[in-house]
């Protein structure tokens, strides 16, 4: 009997220690999440940039972080992405939006397409001229119906703006003297409602 007890005791040690460690990486991730949160609600945009980020990068440290902790790790992404899309830094989405497509650990294919299209509309509304604009709008289309297409949830505001980058696209494209940030404008004007959703 005792022996069998002085065989079971280091599984038993090694067990605890892994559930120790596997404590220690559930609470470091909670807590880098929770202070990114509250920075985010807060409304400080950069310090929260900045624990998002880190979190992300604590949990690139391993593929089996990463994929163990892929929820956090995907808010964290899009976090990120809205984050700089309200602060107006719209290369900055779209550079990192480009590198998160490519990113496996990034579950939500859907929001980082539509947070792509929404910085590529609001990249055209810069330009002046049709020519300039439609292209930025054209590509602000093409990832707005790629996140329609993976999008499992349905969600409303990817639909919406696909379905008014369309008709901002149509409409140009029939009244070519008008460009698509005119015509957007237009219609946010005589309809409140009819906006670019984030």
């Amino acid at each position: 009997m005792k022996r069998a007890f002085v065989a079971i005791l280091p599984i038993v040690f090694v067990a605890s220690v892994a559930a120790l460690g596997y404590a220690w990486l559930q609470r470091t991730v909670a807590d880098q999440w929770t202070a990114a949160d509250a920075a985010d609600r807060a409304g400080q945009t950069a310090d929260a940039l900045e624990r998002y980020e880190r979190l992300m990068l604590f949990l690139q440290r391993s593929g089996w972080l990463k994929q163990h902790f892929g929820d956090a790790y995907t808010d964290a992404a899009l976090s990120r992405l809205r984050l700089l899309h309200e602060a107006e830094s719209v290369d900055k989405v779209l550079a990192l939006s480009d590198q998160f497509a490519e990113d496996a650990g990034v579950l939500d294919r859907a929001a980082v397409h539509f947070w792509t299209g929404t910085a590529l509309v609001e990249r055209g509304l810069r330009e002046r001229k049709n020519e300039e604009a439609l292209p930025w709008f054209n590509r602000a289309l093409s990832q707005l119906k790629r996140a329609l297409e993976v999008d499992d949830a349905g969600r409303w505001n990817i639909k919406y703006n696909y379905e008014l980058v369309r008709a901002v696209i149509d409409r140009a494209t029939r009244e070519p003297e008008q460009p698509p940030p005119q015509i957007l404008r237009r219609q946010q004007e005589s309809k409140p409602a009819k906006k670019i959703v984030a």
